[in-house]
């Protein structure tokens, strides 16, 4: 009985290490939607409609289908967890191509590399105690983890990316003592299933662009540089087109369909081609050197120790980022096949992320970051072999292995945990609550109006009476307006008057003031306390009195957040403004108390102040 089980553990040891992340990973996994393009994405997979470009077709058709389990959750939950799935069965993979290595190890070094290991024949367990490691050290890294806690397409790209990696590895392994294969058919039956993943890889993100390069010096290395080759990965390469332009036609065919959202409407050729090759965010690609410079700089603020008492941080990985670059560093060790592969992974994916001028570049670094956990083996495999099973040194060995990924664990739960996180839920429902019915409010926030209010008016059918209207969307963009049911300019760019028509501050600082859209003379702007309604007239317009319930954070986790914490406040000091000219100074009296109470951190202008005082509110 105990060999079996002990023979059961030896085999499955990667899959059991993936449950078991998974399993802290459900102490992290957000109740409810998150920032940015999650309130879109979730909503699309739950509906089957099309989201931002690239439209992700194979990612959202898979939501879909998972969403239709019957498990007692939420539709958001629910799709949230599914993400955590898909980090989770990267570390399987992860510790599957750690193994991959370490029990081929020699196929991989050079003839100095093989001097250096004949030292010491490692054990099994060092193999998979090390393996373990490098699936662990991904698991825990900041940004990876974070995948595993909100709808994001990057869970479901780093896994197909992890499927490709190993897949690619092991045909080198097998090509090693074999020929070139004498035909097309044997080729093709070989890497078949490889660009059948990559097909899988371009049906939901671009970023499978990183492994190209890398997976074809792979491939002639193996197969050589002759006509059968050439034409074989012509015909792989067709095959991965036609995998992916399956799914994408699968896209247009959806959009004709009218779903809930189709953005960019890929129902026809032309407008599919745009949206799959993401030509809208083609002016972000292959940006100059101060672009460069600036993702360079957000990368190596992910790595850095940050010892602020505000800010504290170890960095993506903790200390397990000096036995990752270690790695990196024994590469001269290694076949120049391995490296080759390995460095122009690194070399590619880091080199077009620097290039993408985006604020939120962070989760295109995942594969820089995958490669470094795998790279982790090759440290502690060397530093196993120089121990020799010197037991003692063993053991401090292990347990300081245990030390760097317990740290690493420690330092980013709190990074990663975002069990108690309903800000955009709680800012997005406050914030409708104060509109009237069928009120229209014209925003270009995505992360706070657009995306949340997507999901909660398609999906929960939250206030499906009101309408969220993008403005540089519905001048800019001709599907938008056809989206859209009802006009909201005339004269050209002039903001048509209507009931309950009321605009956000981002409307108000950037196209009103660019002149890019005009409103009626005779308007005015009355603040609420999440955006402005535009009036037409003289008249004294109260709000609710009702608390509004946002679950703020302990302090804000990123830009999108930082946003809200800033805004609400500023917001209710204009309409202390707004009181103190019609004289309702109990009003101002009590939107100043609710500034002080609930955002303390939050400078009140000097004006306000002076206005405060002049009119006895406050007196110091």
């Amino acid at each position: 009985m105990k060999n079996k089980l002990k023979r059961f553990l030896q085999k499955y040891y990667p899959e059991i290490t993936g449950v078991l992340v998974f399993v802290t990973y459900t102490f992290t996994i957000g109740p409810s939607i998150g920032e940015n393009d999650s309130g879109e994405l979730t909503m699309s997979q739950a509906t089957l409609s099309i989201p931002h470009p690239t439209g992700y077709p194979l990612f959202i058709l898979i939501g879909y289908l998972f969403n239709k389990i019957p498990l007692p959750f939420t539709t958001v939950f629910k799709l949230n967890l599914l993400s955590a799935i898909w980090c989770s069965l990267t570390v399987v993979i992860v510790i599957r191509t750690s193994l991959l290595i370490l029990k081929n190890f020699n196929l991989f070094l050079n003839n100095r590399g093989k001097q250096l290991s004949d030292i010491y024949q490692v054990k099994n367990t060092d193999i998979i105690l090390i393996s373990i490691y490098a699936g662990l050290m991904l698991a825990y890294s900041a940004t990876f983890w974070l995948q595993s806690t909100r709808v994001e397409v990057y869970s479901f790209q780093i896994f197909l990316t992890s499927a490709i990696i190993l897949l690619t590895l092991l045909k080198f392994i097998n090509n090693q003592g074999e020929k070139s294969s004498d035909s097309i058919a044997l080729i093709f039956k070989k890497w078949w299933l490889l660009f059948l993943f990559i097909g899988f890889g371009f049906s939901n993100h671009l970023m499978t662009l990183y492994l190209l390069p890398a997976t074809i010096i792979i491939f002639f290395f193996c197969e050589g540089l002759n006509k059968k080759s050439f034409a074989s990965i012509l015909l792989l390469f067709l095959i991965s087109g036609l995998v992916a332009s399956l799914f994408y036609l699968g896209l247009m065919l959806r959009a004709k369909m009218n779903p809930p959202w189709s953005y960019g409407d890929p129902s026809t050729l032309k407008s599919l081609f745009d949206h799959a090759t993401a030509k809208e965010y083609s002016k972000y690609m292959l940006q100059s050197f101060d672009a460069a410079k600036e993702q360079s700089g957000v990368l190596l603020k992910m790595l850095s120790f940050n010892f602020s008492k505000e800010r504290f941080s170890t960095g993506e990985f903790s200390l397990s980022f000096l036995v990752g670059i270690a790695g990196l560093l024994l590469l001269f060790l290694f076949r120049k096949e391995v490296v080759s592969y390995l460095i122009l992974i690194l070399i590619t994916s880091i080199t077009l992320a620097f290039s993408y001028k985006i604020p939120d570049i962070n989760e295109y670094f995942l594969v820089p970051f995958l490669i470094l956990s795998i790279l982790s083996i090759f440290t502690l495999i060397f530093l196993v072999k120089l121990i020799n099973n010197r037991k003692k040194m063993l053991m401090l060995f292990y347990f300081s292995l245990i030390f760097l990924i317990s740290t690493q664990f420690a330092v980013n739960f709190n990074y990663a945990d975002h069990s108690d996180d309903y800000l955009y839920e709680d800012f997005y429902k406050a914030s409708i609550s104060e509109l009237p019915p069928n009120s229209v409010l014209l925003t270009d926030k995505w992360s706070i109006f657009i995306a949340p209010g997507l999901y909660f008016k398609d999906v929960e059918n939250v206030r499906t009476d009101i309408s969220i209207i993008s403005v540089y969307s519905f001048i800019f963009n001709d599907w938008y307006r056809r989206s859209q049911r009802f006009n909201i300019l005339e004269n050209g760019n002039t903001i048509m008057k209507r009931q309950n028509l009321f605009v956000g501050l981002d409307v108000i600082l950037k196209p009103l003031s660019m002149g890019i859209i005009k409103f009626l003379p005779n308007s005015s702007l009355v603040p609420y306390p999440f955006y402005f309604r535009l009036v037409f007239d003289g008249s004294y317009y109260p709000i609710n009195d009702e608390e509004f319930k946002i679950r703020l954070n302990e302090k804000p986790f990123n830009n999108f957040d930082a946003y809200i914490y800033s805004l609400i406040p500023f917001m209710l000091e204009q309409r202390i403004i707004y009181e103190l000219r019609y004289r309702k100074l109990e009003r101002a009296s009590y939107y100043y108390k609710k500034i002080k109470s609930n955002f303390k951190d939050y400078l009140i202008s000097e004006f306000t102040i002076a206005a405060l005082k002049g009119n006895g509110i406050i007196t110091k």
